[in-house]
């Protein structure tokens, strides 16, 4: 119920037609011929296991085909009996693709479209009595009657014969029309010709050719009569039709539709997971898009960002906000030695997403990531911090319902804000609304609202969306990065750790849904990423653009404000987690406050605070 690809075996019956007197003859077919099948054209790839990675939708369907066509086989999935991996020349020489490090490490070919073609002219040349013509089929006929072997024909679709069809997927449909049919058979001739009917009179539109024997069309949005009619298929024009199988046509405002409220569930379930996979291709569509976008040349791209921007102008939206510039300081770009305090050389970034799931991407930021980008940072006399609030909540917050202010107030201090979501929507209010968790929840967003009085609005969303709409909803002027992951992800997590990333349920679902679509509506980026490792790659990208725009390369801090900054960035890192007892600074006042100066040493052991 859940596959996209159909797996049917078709049999090449010869038509068959009644006479008035009640006897039977052949129509368009050798008597003596019995059943044939539809068989490759070559042996050339026989043995190969193929996946199909990076390629465009319309060369995905040709190049598939092509193998099949050459006894090969196309892998959707990549597991261990694939033997090559079929890519771009981009993603071959990409260093950060996943698929290809798992294809190089497991002995898997990565391949590229010549090395197809290529196999397949050398076996023509190890054989050439066996070439065909690449829009032949090649059949197997079985008259034994002189020879009592099989014996090769090649035969390629014509217009001269009906179209036979042997299955219709649905095999039902509303009588309202306005619906799709996966139409399976032999001798399908696409072009103008083409005609599929259904009944005496409504011809299917949009047609898909997929191959000579599949196709898939749609029903046009027509009232018809509710009951059983005949589909059938043409290749000239309407003038003949081939044999036809039964349709079913379903009174779509009846009651009865349904036969129990499982088939609607599993009905709605399955127009669901469409959505999804729609939402999912246009993500990725999306990147693609960016990609080619960055390989634009640099006038060209200036271009374009001058386009954006006056659009952004006529919708009265913050260009500096959205392009990068961040905070009013962070606009100023840096050439040379300047002279700044410490409030114009920081960096401060918020992660936000929910933390079950989320636990490896988080962990690939701050641990790995974020030190490269400190390092880079400190070149430039800048510092960069990160606020993760899975440290750093103590238990007393927790319970007094401070969390969320906390969060909120963090959010208004930094420069960028980086929002991350897998399949989990984050911790909201149950549908029940009684649980000792709901309870503390609402008193966390009441406490809040009384510095944010938008959350009111809002207490049935996650804490995760609500410090989202600090950012979306422009309570809070600054530059944001969201990261969506893949829902295929889960196929690679062990069955027994799946439950952690998984969503909650089908109401946190859809608000998470109505959440990503508004943000890839918005005007700040958003990616998909497959793995976290890559996520962690991407994150990396986004910040050091960042920087690179507001710090630029080679642009330093004069000798004295250099040793200054270092000596204020110290102090800080020290300060802000510091526990003062005014004791001491009596003791260090009343010494300094004394006519003669002596030396005075701090003593104490360590990690007690003394340099702070």
């Amino acid at each position: 119920g859940e596959c996209c690809v159909w797996c049917v075996c078709v049999t090449m019956e010869p038509e068959w037609r009644g006479d008035a007197d009640g006897t039977q003859e052949l129509d368009g077919a050798q008597p003596t011929g019995g059943p044939r099948a539809v068989t490759p054209l070559s042996e050339a790839l026989s043995g190969w296991v193929v996946h199909l990675h990076g390629l465009s939708g319309p060369k995905r369907k040709e190049l598939g085909a092509l193998i099949e066509a050459h006894s090969g086989l196309v892998y959707f999935m990549l597991g261990r009996t694939v033997t090559h991996i079929l890519t771009t020349a981009a993603e071959k020489n990409n260093p950060n693709a996943y698929k290809i490090k798992t294809a190089a490490k497991s002995g898997m070919q990565v391949i590229e479209e010549p090395a197809v073609h290529a196999a397949i002219r050398e076996w023509e040349e190890r054989h050439p009595a066996m070439q065909q013509s690449s829009s032949a089929l090649v059949a197997y006929g079985t008259d034994t009657r002189e020879t009592g072997a099989p014996t090769l024909t090649a035969i390629t679709p014509s217009t001269s014969l009906a179209p036979t069809i042997s299955l219709v997927l649905p095999a039902e449909g509303p009588s309202t029309g306005d619906f799709q049919v996966a139409v399976f058979g032999i001798n399908f001739v696409p072009g103008h010709n083409f005609r599929l009917r259904f009944g005496d009179s409504l011809l299917a539109s949009t047609f898909e050719f997929h191959s000579h024997s599949s196709l898939v069309c749609a029903v046009p949005a027509v009232s018809v009569q509710p009951g059983e009619v005949l589909v059938s298929a043409s290749n000239d024009g309407g003038n003949t039709y081939g044999f036809p199988v039964s349709f079913k046509f379903f009174d779509a405002q009846s009651p009865q539709v349904y036969n129990s409220t499982e088939q609607k569930i599993a009905l709605l379930r399955g127009q669901l997971r469409n959505v999804s996979r729609a939402i999912a291709n246009i993500q990725k569509m999306e990147i693609e898009l960016r990609s080619e976008l960055k390989q634009l040349s640099g006038a060209e791209f200036a271009e374009f960002m001058m386009q954006e921007k006056t659009k952004a102008a006529a919708r009265g939206e913050g260009i500096a906000n959205r392009a990068g510039a961040g905070k009013a300081h962070a606009g100023v770009k840096r050439t040379g030695v300047d002279h700044r305090d410490m409030s114009t050389c920081e960096i401060r970034l918020f992660i936000s997403s929910p933390f079950r799931d989320m636990q490896d991407e988080r962990n690939a930021m701050v641990r790995i990531m974020i030190p490269k980008l400190r390092k880079l940072c400190t070149e430039r006399d800048v510092l960069i911090s990160c606020v993760d609030l899975r440290w750093g909540v103590t238990e007393a917050q927790s319970e007094q319902g401070t969390t969320l202010l906390m969060c909120l107030r963090e959010i208004e201090r930094c420069d960028v804000f980086i929002g991350m979501y897998g399949e989990r929507y984050g911790w909201c209010k149950s549908k029940a609304g009684s649980t000792s968790e709901d309870k503390l929840l609402l008193s966390a967003i009441e406490v809040a609202s009384k510095e944010f009085s938008w959350l009111s609005e809002l207490k049935d969303r996650s804490v995760t969306e609500l410090e989202m709409r600090m950012i979306l909803n422009e309570h809070v002027a600054g530059n944001a990065y969201f990261y969506f992951r893949d829902p295929y992800y889960i196929e690679s997590v062990p069955p027994k750790e799946r439950a952690i990333f998984q969503s909650e349920g089908p109401y946190e679902h859809e608000l998470l849904t109505r959440l990503k679509l508004e943000i890839t509506q918005s005007a700040f980026p958003s990616r998909t990423y497959s793995r976290p490792v890559q996520m962690a790659d991407f994150f990396y990208e986004d910040i050091k653009a960042y920087i690179d725009a507001q710090y630029p390369e080679g642009s330093r801090l004069g000798p004295v404000e250099s040793a200054r900054f270092s000596n204020d960035s110290y102090a800080k890192q020290l300060t802000q987690v510091y526990l003062s007892k005014e004791q001491y600074f009596i003791a260090l006042d009343k010494h300094i406050s004394k006519e003669k100066v002596v030396p005075l040493v701090v003593s104490g052991e360590h990690g007690m605070g003394k340099s702070a």
